[in-house]
C-alpha cells in the first residue's frame, strides 16, 4: 500500500466526481435492465446500437487526429513520474456503479435523477 501516492485536494474531487458519474451509470443500467424485461426491449437494443456507433467513432476520429498531429505534439521533457493512483481514486467508479445499481434497485433512482436540475 505504501507504493501508493497520497491524496491530494484534486484526486478527492476527482473521486468524487467519478463516484457520481458511476452513480448515474448504475442508475442507468438498473432502468435499461427493467426496460429490457418489459415491452421496451426494442429500445434497449437502439440504445445499446448508439452507444456502440458512438465509440466506434470516437475511435475512428482519435485515429485520424493522431495521424493529422502525429509529429507536432511532444510531451514535456522535465515531467516527474507518478507513483500508483491511490486507492479511493481506483476505487470511485465501480462504487458508484455498485451504489447506482443498489439505490435504483430499491426504488431511489427516480428520487435521485428528480433532484437533478
Amino acid at each position: 500500500m505504501s507504493d501508493r501516492r497520497a491524496m491530494t485536494v484534486t484526486d478527492w474531487l476527482n473521486a468524487g466526481a467519478l463516484a457520481a458519474v458511476g452513480l448515474f451509470l448504475g442508475i442507468a443500467v438498473q432502468l435499461m435492465t427493467q426496460l429490457s424485461a418489459a415491452v421496451f426491449w426494442p429500445v434497449v437494443i437502439i440504445s445499446a446500437l448508439g452507444f456502440f456507433g458512438l465509440l466506434a467513432l470516437d475511435s475512428v476520429l482519435d485515429r485520424v487526429s493522431e495521424r493529422i498531429f502525429s509529429g507536432k505534439i511532444r510531451a514535456g521533457t522535465h515531467t516527474r513520474p507518478k507513483g500508483r493512483r491511490p486507492l479511493a481514486l481506483f476505487l470511485a467508479v465501480p462504487v458508484g456503479l455498485l451504489a447506482g445499481f443498489v439505490l435504483s434497485g430499491l426504488g431511489y433512482g427516480d428520487d435521485i435523477l428528480g433532484a437533478m436540475p
